[in-house]
């Protein structure tokens, strides 16, 4: 498996309530990393 398909079997079975949690977490993650490519 790859670590997106691991990613997709975990939130698959995390419960719904916690979702909109996880989006935030995701979003503000991929945007810290793509701010690290412009500084660099």
């Amino acid at each position: 498996m790859t670590a997106k398909d691991n990613i997709k079997a975990e939130i698959d079975s995390i419960n719904e309530e916690y979702l909109d949690e996880l989006y935030l977490l995701i979003k503000d993650f991929a945007q810290s990393k793509q701010q690290l490519k412009k500084i660099v």
